[in-house]
């Protein structure tokens, strides 16, 4: 299911993304820092680029990272669009304690997101390597 879009952020470019390495259809660790900075956003949708792939489960468990999740974050595959891998990536908040909104994001204010990820079979053009971060509502 398409996921619904409430906020398009641009978010700073550097750092950028950065894989433990490259090799082809191996999965590694992506490191991708994120800031909800002011949008309330819920989650954040990524794209990677052609030919990469997002892995279940995504996030690198606490004991394998050398930059260490947050606790809360969660890391779901999503279904492709336009034939690029797509994830869900957020953070558990406890809704028993308020019902504020945002709360979704606020753990990437702490640490960035670690995720996992398949390379492509062959190195892509540096023009297609380009990632894509969206911060949604739901």
């Amino acid at each position: 299911d398409p996921v619904p879009l409430s906020v398009v952020t641009q978010l700073p470019t550097e750092p950028p993304p950065e894989p433990s390495h490259v090799a082809p259809l191996t999965r590694v660790e992506v490191v991708i820092p994120l800031d909800p900075l002011d949008t309330g956003a819920e989650a954040f949708t990524l794209t990677a680029p052609p030919g990469y792939s997002f892995v279940h489960p995504c996030k690198v468990p606490f004991q394998e990272n050398k930059t260490n999740n947050v606790d809360e974050m969660r890391c779901f595959p999503l279904a492709p669009l336009n034939g690029r891998s797509r994830a869900k990536v957020d953070c558990e908040a406890d809704r028993s304690e308020t019902n504020a909104k945002g709360l979704g994001t606020e753990c990437f204010r702490e640490a960035p997101a670690v995720i996992y990820i398949s390379t492509p079979e062959a190195s892509i053009p540096p023009a297609e390597n380009v990632w894509f971060v969206e911060a949604v509502d739901g």
